[in-house]
């Protein structure tokens, strides 16, 4: 109820202080103070399902007595769907991927610049709560304004059944691949189905590149077809003649590890079942680390390989596009109740459940949003674990232009022709680039190359 009355105390607040409760963009004359909660309901577009979408209004009547009204569109609305939304509700939760091409369609507004102010004054918390560093460095601005809130930042771990050993304290993929070959074929995975395969090799080839990523220079050129990527692809290949016939997606791989039929993998939890805590007691031990690094690592083209003299602070984390995002939309009728169900969703108080009922939604903020915070197990450990890693200040720019989805899909299809055997790596990955460059043509060179620029916080 404290929490309730804290989350009312917001819109008095910014009533009393003359603000409007529009969503205008334009700076309003002072309005006569409004009701601590309104009759209108809150309406919200989620990506996701009804269970989903109960768990949002579970969540959010333990602290508030606004109405809210949650729309489930699906697990992957398309990007029409959200942008129709967008024009009827108050606020949209999407995947990252999405941002750009709703921002094209004006589906999403800015956040008030005056927000993060209005939140950090109004916090009852004895601690600060601020969006972990590659959160808040990485999604909450496009261009020069703040766009939404992250609900989640899904990072790949590495699990591994204790094995009497010392644990060490940092794995290389030249590590990952020696452990995958002593360990007994079909017992380690990746997620290489359908869909995730493109991910698996992003990841890995995190680890390689240097501070250029996918796209070089103003004119947007694909850098597919270069060393790091190449290196990246080759090792995936040789480790996936190990892995399980039947490809396997991340839920599949953590409920695997768990269940003991797994002994080596890279995965995180990727559906609600991955962390029910009922199931924890009949699962197997498991050790989580993180995911292996790059050494060496390339740094451009003339300077070529360099050693990473053993370290892995200046690791780069990479948030790929399912990570959930929240926005006002278009439709928007209640600023400031909507900014105030953003700061909630987004690692508030009172929505620690969320991550164990929403795929993609995890630890977000410093303080009070841990997974499984009463209790031990796998989801601990991945949430601190999980912490660690969002704290890093070296952040890749996610792909999040317009048209992300269908880039992804198109390497995709490249690495799954690798493992089927029908293509090389080198060929592979040619073809993958003259892919990105047919979609950014039909989307237009001008306006992507603009998009992902500001996708890394430029203006324009």
């Amino acid at each position: 109820m404290l929490r309730r009355r804290s989350v009312c105390l917001v819109v008095t607040v910014l009533s009393l202080l003359g603000l409007s409760v529009g969503c205008g963009g334009d700076r309003q004359e002072p309005a006569a103070p409004q009701a601590t909660v309104s009759e209108v309901p809150l309406r919200v577009a989620l990506a996701g399902d009804e269970q989903q979408a109960e768990a949002i209004r579970r969540g959010w009547l333990a602290v508030s007595d606004q109405p809210l009204d949650v729309t489930a569109l699906g697990a992957q609305p398309s990007d029409q769907q959200m942008v129709t939304a967008a024009q009827q509700h108050d606020v949209l939760i999407y995947p990252t991927a999405q941002t750009g091409q709703l921002i094209q369609e004006g589906a999403i507004r800015p956040l008030r610049k005056q927000f993060h102010a209005d939140a950090e004054r109004q916090t009852t918390e004895a601690e600060p709560t601020e969006l972990l560093p590659a959160l808040g460095d990485s999604l909450v601005r496009y261009g020069s304004e703040s766009v939404g809130l992250p609900l989640g930042g899904p990072q790949p771990v590495l699990l591994r059944r204790p094995d009497g050993g010392p644990s060490p304290r940092q794995t290389t993929w030249t590590d990952y691949a020696q452990q995958v070959a002593q360990t007994d074929k079909g017992r380690a995975a990746e997620p290489l189905a359908d869909g995730w395969a493109a991910q698996a090799l992003l990841y890995r080839a995190n680890g390689y590149c240097g501070s250029t990523w996918l796209f070089r220079g103003d004119e947007l050129q694909p850098i597919l077809a270069t060393a790091p990527y190449l290196r990246a692809l080759r090792e995936l290949q040789q480790d996936a003649a190990r892995y399980p016939s039947q490809r396997m997606t991340p839920a599949e791989i953590w409920q695997a590890v768990h269940e003991g039929n797994l002994d080596l993998a890279i995965a995180w939890p990727a559906s609600p079942e991955n962390l029910m805590e009922s199931d924890l007691a009949t699962r197997a031990d498991v050790m989580l680390q993180p995911l292996p690094v790059g050494d060496p690592v390339y740094l451009d083209p003339e300077r070529g390989w360099q050693d990473r003299g053993g370290r892995s602070d200046d690791h780069w984390v990479l948030l790929m596009g399912q990570a959930p995002m929240g926005s006002l939309a278009a439709g928007c009728r209640q600023t400031f109740v909507s900014e105030s169900f953003l700061q909630w969703i987004s690692g508030g108080e009172g929505s620690t459940g969320l991550p164990e009922a929403i795929a993609g939604f995890t630890v977000t903020r410093t303080t009070n949003n841990d997974l499984g915070a009463d209790g031990g197990g796998p989801q601990t450990d991945y949430s601190q674990l999980l912490r660690t890693q969002l704290s890093g200040r070296f952040v890749r720019p996610p792909l999040r232009i317009p048209g992300a989805d269908q880039y992804m899909q198109a390497l995709d299809a490249e690495v799954q022709a690798v493992l089927a055997g029908e293509k090389t790596p080198e060929t592979a990955l040619i073809d993958a680039s003259v892919a990105w460059e047919e979609i950014t043509e039909r989307y237009g060179r001008r306006q992507q190359a603009k998009h992902w620029r500001m996708t890394q916080g430029m203006s324009r």
